[in-house]
């Protein structure tokens, strides 16, 4: 089995202002997303990875940083780990192409939808299934990082859970979150999902002591 923890990278100007970044270099982590990506990584200290991987991006690969400091692991890069190549609407807010009847498509039915000049959604997620096997196939029992961006892991998440891609934007992934998805033949199992808070201790007992029943003495009980 295969353990995945899905990384989306940390925050960064770009998000803030609602813009396509698709792959475009040269966006760094803001200071929030700096001290998200901290965090993230102090969260996942007690996870013992067998590889960290990473899109090309800076923003994702300033966030595995991060993730693997104090480890014995170098990042792997893997340009297929990339968000969606958005072509002509890169740099564009979403409030420009919100007025678009493409972006209504892109909403309600994205499976065969083609930013102008970029990639299809269908494309996007054939590429990230692809690394995924092959990295399932080089770590078939272990536990892997992969840092990405939130298209890109809605997208794989959609595709364990046999969801349909038309509905992929029901999923929510936000800045640092961390999804968990296992892979073992032919089966998958969505762990967690946007998860930004504090994981549990991988050394507590995943059940808890019944608490005992109180007794009373004969001479501590109430007379009537």
């Amino acid at each position: 089995m295969t353990t995945f923890f899905l990384v989306r990278h940390a925050t960064n100007d770009w998000v803030k202002k609602g813009r396509l970044p698709g792959w475009t270099e040269g966006i760094h982590l803001n200071e929030e997303g700096r001290k998200q990506a901290e965090a993230l990584a102090e969260r996942l200290r007690p996870v013992k990875f067998n590889a960290v991987y990473s899109s090309h991006l800076e923003r994702a690969q300033e966030t595995a940083e991060r993730i693997v400091v104090g480890r014995k692991l170098s990042i792997v890069v893997r340009p297929c780990l990339a968000d969606l190549k958005t072509g002509d609407w890169t740099g564009r807010s979403v409030k420009q192409v919100a007025r678009t009847k493409l972006w209504k498509q892109i909403q309600f039915m994205p499976t065969h939808t083609r930013m102008p000049g970029g990639e299809s959604f269908s494309e996007m997620q054939g590429r990230l299934i692809s690394e995924l096997e092959a990295i399932h196939a080089a770590h078939p029992k272990g536990t892997v990082a992969i840092v990405s961006h939130a298209d890109a892991i809605k997208v794989v998440i959609a595709h364990y859970l046999k969801l349909h891609l038309d509905q992929f934007q029901r999923i929510v992934i936000s800045p640092a979150s961390l999804s968990i998805v296992q892979v073992e033949g032919g089966m998958a199992r969505l762990i967690r999902l946007n998860d930004t808070g504090p994981l549990p201790d991988p050394s507590a007992r995943s059940h808890r002591k019944r608490p005992r029943a109180k007794t009373h003495s004969a001479s501590s009980r109430k007379k009537t």
